[in-house]
This record gives C-alpha cells, sequence and structure tokens, in this order.
C-alpha cells in the first residue's frame, strides 16, 4: 500500500500545512496535506491553475502525467507525492499528453507540434509537426494545433486530430501514413471529443460532440457515422459535458449534467442510463481493464461504476462542508481500483484510497 507508513495525529482532520514547491534538477520535492482521507500534492507554479487531463503510465501505476489550463504538462511521482518534471505545451491550453504503451515516452501536443518526452527524465527527444502532403501541390503543410492524440498498439504510429484533419502519422517523421475525411471538415473545428483504435487496429473512431465517426484504419474510409445525441433520451435542454471512448473501442461514454450515457459502438444503441452525481460531471475515466468508468464532478465526489451493470461501486468523498468543496476537474486510475486520482479546482492532485 502506497501510502500505508502515513498516519495522522489524533484531533487533527484537517491539516493547515502550506504547501511549498521546491526546484532541484529534476524532481520538485513538496510537502503534503491530507484532506480527510486524501493525500493531495500542488501541481501548477501558476496557482490559479487546474487540471485538464490526467492519465496513468500503462506500465507503473505510481506515474501520473496531467496537463493544466495554463499550458503545462507535469509528471508526478505519486508513490512520494512528488513533481518529477513540468514542461510548458506552448499557446494551446488543452493539449494533449498520452504515454507510449511501453511507458518510455510522452506524447505531448505544442501547439502544431508533437514532442515525445522522455517519461524518466523530462528531456524532449524529439519535436516536429504533424503534417500532411496533398497530391497537388506536392508540398507538407502542418495540420494545426492539436486536439487529441493517441498510440497504436506498437509505439510506431500515432491518431492525431486538429480543428481541420483526422490522420494517420509516423512516429518518427510525423507524416501523416493516412488521412481520415470527414464530408464536413468544419465539423472538428473545437469540437472533437475523442479519437480511439478498435481492439484489433482495423477501425479508428473519431468522437465529436455530436458524432461518432467509425473508420477503417488501412483505407481510410468512413465506415459509419452514429448521431451519439440521437441515441440519448430527448432533452431539450442538453447540456453535455465529457464524452470518452474506451480504450478497446467498445463503448462510447457521455455525461450530462448528472447523468451518464453508456453507448455500444457495435450495436449503435444506448445500453444504460446512470443517475451518476449530484453536481455536474467534469470529467470521466477509465480503468486501463476497461471494467469501471470514473466520473470527477463539481461537488468534489469522485465515484466509481462497473460498465457491464451499471452498479456504482464506490464514492469518494469530499466530506467537508458544501461550502468548502472544490469541485473535481479531472479523474484517472490504474488497472486496479487501489488507487484514483483526481485532480480539481484548487491546482491540487488527489490520490484517493477506496
Amino acid at each position: 500500500m502506497i501510502f500505508s507508513s502515513w498516519s495522522v495525529p489524533v484531533g487533527i482532520t484537517l491539516p493547515t500545512l502550506i504547501s511549498v514547491l521546491l526546484w532541484s534538477t529534476t524532481v520538485i520535492a513538496t510537502e503534503v496535506r491530507r484532506i480527510d482521507q486524501t493525500v493531495a500534492v500542488p501541481v501548477f507554479g501558476d496557482p490559479n491553475a487546474f487540471g485538464d487531463a490526467l492519465e496513468f503510465s500503462p506500465v507503473d501505476s505510481s506515474l501520473i502525467a496531467i496537463t493544466s489550463n495554463a499550458r503545462e504538462v507535469s509528471l508526478i511521482d505519486i508513490g512520494g507525492m512528488t513533481v518529477q518534471w513540468r514542461l510548458p505545451t506552448g499557446f494551446n491550453s488543452r493539449a494533449p499528453a498520452v504515454f507510449s504503451h511501453d511507458g518510455r515516452l510522452l506524447a505531448v501536443g505544442h501547439g502544431s507540434d508533437v514532442s515525445f518526452v522522455d517519461v524518466f527524465t523530462g528531456e524532449v527527444r524529439q519535436r516536429f509537426p504533424i503534417t500532411v502532403t496533398p497530391y497537388a501541390p506536392p508540398q507538407p503543410y502542418p495540420i494545426g494545433p492539436l486536439q487529441k492524440l493517441r498510440w497504436s498498439r506498437d509505439d510506431q504510429s500515432l491518431l492525431a486530430v486538429s480543428n481541420t484533419d483526422f490522420v494517420l502519422a509516423d512516429r518518427a517523421t510525423g507524416a501523416a501514413l493516412q488521412v481520415y475525411y470527414l464530408p464536413d471538415r468544419g465539423a472538428l473545428f473545437g469540437n472533437v471529443a475523442d479519437i480511439q483504435f478498435s481492439e484489433d487496429e482495423r477501425f479508428v473512431y473519431l468522437l465529436t460532440k455530436t458524432h461518432l465517426h467509425i473508420f477503417n484504419a488501412a483505407s481510410g474510409v468512413l465506415v459509419r457515422t452514429v448521431g451519439v445525441l440521437d441515441l440519448l433520451p430527448p432533452n431539450p435542454a442538453r447540456q453535455i459535458g465529457a464524452m470518452r471512448i474506451t480504450a478497446d473501442g467498445l463503448f462510447t461514454i457521455v455525461s450530462e449534467r448528472l447523468f451518464l450515457y453508456i453507448i455500444d459502438n457495435q450495436t449503435q444503441q444506448l445500453v444504460r442510463r446512470i443517475l451518476a452525481a449530484s453536481a455536474p460531471i467534469r470529467d470521466v475515466g477509465f480503468t486501463v481493464d476497461q471494467c469501471c468508468v470514473l466520473t470527477a464532478s463539481q461537488d468534489g465526489t469522485s465515484r466509481v461504476y462497473d460498465i457491464a451493470t451499471g452498479e456504482q461501486l464506490t464514492r469518494l468523498d469530499d466530506t467537508r462542508p458544501a461550502n468548502q468543496r472544490i469541485g473535481l476537474t479531472a479523474v484517472g486510475s490504474p488497472k486496479k481500483l487501489d488507487v484514483i486520482a483526481s485532480a480539481d479546482y484548487s491546482g491540487l492532485v488527489r490520490v484517493w484510497r477506496p
């Protein structure tokens, strides 16, 4: 158990320690604060920053990459609750950051460029734009600010999407190996929710805020378009929040204020509707084995549901008074639910032990 050696003095319920970041060559040491059963670490240099997205390393569940609205990406070691390194991400405030499957590299969007960062040192090994070469004239052009990235299983290529293009790019050069065209290219502009491979990588998925598009990975042909909102119960005041595709490509998860909707991507049917929060849901995440979906809510709670049954498995609650709670902005978990990490609006990453 990562934190089994820590204890709290009797009578202390809300610590008043001031968290301090101390820079060294590679590790930023921090004092640790407890909020009930939560261990928290300040992540960003900007006190107004908060986490946009977080992801666990696929090979070391003590490592988390987290991006912020302050145009930074940080690597956190939750074993020692330290920030290992921090890196600016340019002008894109929602820059994507994803681990390679071998856990050695982090692909980070820097505007139109992708950077490959050494996970262990924070050193940028390579940086170049993702490019497309049109038939005429044959001059490569960058696809523009990157919204989402995904590694192929062999870590040799990347799915990448911008405001104008959706491509499979060569990991070594950034050149597009395949381009996936939508009938309306304008549908991508500020509208991308998620991208993913199918489990066998024969298909790629593009999820916008209104539709799921399924392409043949090798040929680039658009196989099917599904109106995601058409599968949800009618609601004239609809307010869609987070939308994600599971890593195996089998399910789409849509949050709408207090509800989760689970859509089967193979049958294109809504299979489950869950009342999942008492305040609007800010983010959804998955365990790596795809058994569970997690929520991050504005009421400071994170809840875990079994995707197959819709059963709530656990609720991780900020037990402070309502006027002292800080809403969560992002959530994630490794393969097993022994650790859940969430980011909040105060710039902390909070580590829960269900």
